[in-house]
């Protein structure tokens, strides 16, 4: 399900429980959008990035320090 549209520089968190999610990124939502399954560890906070680099697209886990230092100046756009 599509949780938040977000545009360049904008951030958003989301509260989910222990397991194994799949997280996906792209313009619309569509089967051939990247991904990756992310496994949620309870108490865990988890940083989570999609780029557009060249004709690349990109969903990646960055680590706490970079994720906190990262969103510092992007704008919060809450889950609809």
């Amino acid at each position: 399900s599509a949780v938040v549209g977000l545009n360049d520089k904008n951030y958003s968190w989301v509260l989910v429980s222990p397991g194994l999610h799949k997280v996906s990124a792209g313009p619309r939502p569509h089967p051939r959008n990247v991904f990756l399954n992310l496994q949620v560890e309870p108490g865990k906070e988890y940083f989570v990035e999609y780029t557009q680099e060249y004709a690349a697209e990109m969903v990646r886990v960055r680590n706490a320090n970079e994720g906190k230092a990262m969103v510092k100046g992007y704008s919060y756009i809450p889950v609809k």
